[in-house]
């Protein structure tokens, strides 16, 4: 026999109060008559201990009663050998282990493998485990049917052979889309079912161990549209490094959009590089030293800044006068991310062609003001050309010419030179800026875009116009969209011309406060066509005078350079593009066709670097309420006995509510109490002498 609630057999130690009641004599229980009492006092009866037990049927019915009250609070049950032999339920464990780049930190792969060990060392027999690697992609290294197959004795050694056997890599880690893998794999069929392992159900519990360092920079956005298992569990094992110190290195590539407007704009410093050195929190040093690879000849000498911790700076680092392939930083203790790799670039050749005449008076020049603006840089070796237009026979090459500027309209026989080379992917940059030959404007442009109803005239302008409405999603004007750049209203214009009649197809840049359009973009074949409705020079207009005429100018430049460069910078875990190809034995190219590892590497007549993504070197430790957030469940693997434990409970509960012994042992106590009462109501009467 078994109980549900032994401590209430305590409540048996009652009946010890029954026969204490035996033992004591309170008052005679016989009568015998006397004559009188009146000269008698009157005396309480005295209460003496009994030698013997007396009325002992009445006292055993008592004991009993007690006895059998414990016992049904006590909730019996008899168990049967079959039902005695417990068979501890199997559990499925995914063991997720982190391989990404920031990994190979001092201390942190030793401690992952030997935290992986101990976890399926302490698995029992009945229970089925997965080994699931990841980094930005998770893959199986270890599936459940394989463990499966195994006894403990082999499965532990097998694991031990595992953890040996991977490495962390180069890629990035992707900590949300591991996650959600490993949830719905726990969940999902064997690979093979068996009848010694049958197929996974929803009453099966789900453990999930992750082995990570959980550094900040994990990518975790795919856990925001994951809905979590009830019966999944993950258990987060941190590991850390032997020390916390880390700092990176990263060159900045040209200015992109969310870049002030000083950065794009090519500076004095020509022979220098924008260089991010970024320091982790609580490291021990600030003190570190840039210096190009020492195998080129001819570097420059290394260069020396201060990062305090939890802070980045970006620095300009003088170019090296050898072609060098990578960026060093010295004086950090985590080396995985101390090295930038790049690629030095092919300067690219071009001119931009000016057709108009050369006007001596600067307030009255368009040329003056485009000869002042620094059209080179180092990827870029552009020429400023000027000719009459008469002299436009030949249609230019769109490659090497990419931008006509049209200060002074051509004659209606060129202008079909012109349209050949929109026709072929120029850019043409048409300036409406002489009233007197608003004319010949309008004829050469209703030729040139196929519109013969455009019309150009005078605009009235009673002082100055302003710019009421910019297109800040147009390619040319996302460098100014900024809130600290987007200020136009300081750019006034005294003069311009009105277009009129022309399609709704065509995109308007710039709408002056009057509704009337100052800058008009229209697409001719292959290339595009700018309209300019003012001049910029400080006869027409304040626009050459103001901080927005170079970026703007620059942007109808390069349009064209643009997206005939091929990019050279890619990160390790991306997809290898179709225009890059590699022999079967490259190193660099996984079998999944991505970068495997970072270095400068050549393919056909391409060279490209490869490097560490940047997010790998934020590896600041990932605050766990993140996680909670977005609906995981945490919680510690049950142990074995104590998973044992809980079945044996919800087995015995369920025994005892079929034999339901409680209510045998309540109807016995009411039926000994009922005979008590009798009893006691006998032996109660007063008997005569």
């Amino acid at each position: 026999m078994s109980f549900l609630a032994p401590l209430y057999l305590l409540g048996g130690l009652a009946i010890v109060a029954p026969i204490l009641w035996h033992l004591i004599r309170r008052r005679p229980k016989t009568q015998m008559p006397f004559s009188t009492l009146m000269f008698l006092q009157p005396s309480p009866p005295r209460i003496t201990r009994r030698s013997r037990l007396e009325n002992l049927p009445l006292l055993l019915l008592r004991i009993l009663a007690l006895l059998l009250l414990a016992l049904a609070f006590a909730r019996p049950l008899f168990r049967s050998a079959s039902e005695t032999a417990m068979v501890p339920e199997g559990r499925r464990v995914v063991v997720m282990i982190d391989t990404s780049a920031s990994m190979q930190r001092d201390g942190l792969w030793e401690a992952a493998q030997k935290k992986v060990r101990e976890i399926i060392a302490d698995l029992g027999a009945e229970d089925s485990v997965a080994v699931i690697a990841f980094d930005d992609q998770p893959r199986v290294v270890w599936s459940f049917d394989e463990s499966s197959r195994l006894t403990p004795t082999q499965r532990a050694s097998h694991a031990e052979t595992l953890v040996t056997t991977i490495s962390p890599g180069w890629f990035a880690t992707d900590l949300g889309a591991a996650i959600s893998f490993a949830g719905d794999y726990a969940r999902q069929r064997n690979d093979e079912p068996s009848t010694e392992h049958p197929a996974a159900s929803e009453s099966i519990p789900t453990q999930l161990h992750l082995v990570s360092d959980l550094q900040s920079g994990s990518d975790v956005s795919m856990l925001q549209a994951y809905a979590w298992p009830d019966d999944s569990r993950l258990d987060l094992h941190r590991v850390e490094p032997a020390n916390r110190d880390n700092a990176s290195v990263r060159v900045l590539g040209d200015a992109g959009a969310n870049e002030s407007v000083d950065d794009q704009v090519p500076d004095a410093n020509q022979g220098a590089v924008r260089v991010r050195v970024a320091n982790q929190a609580g490291a021990s040093t600030s003190t570190f030293t840039l210096a190009w690879d020492s195998q080129a000849p001819g570097n420059t000498s290394p260069l020396a800044t201060q990062v305090p911790p939890g802070e980045s700076r970006v620095v300009r680092m003088p170019m090296s006068e050898a072609d060098a392939r990578s960026l060093r930083l010295s004086g950090d203790r985590q080396n995985f991310d101390n090295e930038w790799f790049v690629v030095p670039p092919k300067t690219r050749k071009s001119t931009v062609l000016y057709l108009g005449k050369s006007v001596d008076d600067r307030r009255t020049s368009l040329l003056y003001y485009v000869q002042q603006i620094p059209l080179s840089d180092r990827y870029h070796e552009i020429t400023l050309e000027r000719r009459d237009p008469e002299s436009l026979v030949a249609p230019p090459d769109a490659e090497s010419l990419p931008l006509v500027i049209v200060g002074e309209p051509p004659a209606t026989e060129l202008v079909g030179t012109l349209a050949t080379y929109l026709n072929s992917g120029g850019r043409v940059l048409w300036v409406l800026d002489n009233p007197a030959v608003a004319g010949d404007d309008a004829q050469a442009l209703q030729q040139l875009t196929g519109q013969p109803q455009l019309e150009v005239r005078e605009a009235s302008v009673a002082d100055y116009a302003m710019f009421a409405k910019i297109d800040f999603a147009h390619e040319l004007f996302k460098p100014l969209a900024d809130a600290r750049f987007n200020d136009f209203s300081k750019i006034r214009t005294w003069s311009y011309r009105q277009l009129a009649n022309f399609p709704d197809a065509w995109r308007r840049l710039i709408d002056f406060d009057s509704r009337d359009p100052a800058l008009v973009e229209v697409t001719v074949g292959e290339g595009r066509l700018w309209i300019l409705a003012f001049g910029w020079q400080p006869q027409s207009s304040q626009l050459a005078l103001s901080t927005k005429f170079i970026p703007l100018m620059l942007g109808m430049v390069r349009s064209r350079e643009s997206h005939l460069e091929a990019t050279t910078d890619y990160l390790a875990g991306e997809y290898v593009p179709n225009e890059l190809e590699a022999d079967e034995d490259s190193a660099w190219m996984t079998s999944d066709g991505r970068f495997a590892k970072p270095g400068v590497f050549r393919s056909g007549d391409t060279e490209f670097a490869v490097n560490v993504a940047p997010a790998e070197s934020e590896t600041e430790p990932m605050p766990l309420e993140s996680l909670e957030r977005m609906g995981i469940r945490m919680g510690s693997s049950v142990a074995k006995d104590d998973t044992m434990e809980r079945e044996r409970r919800i087995q015995d509960t369920e025994l005892e509510r079929r034999q339901s012994l409680w209510q045998w042992a309540i109807a016995c106590v009411l039926g000994l109490v009922g005979l008590e009462t009798v009893l006691s109501g006998l032996k109660s009467r007063p008997q005569a002498s």
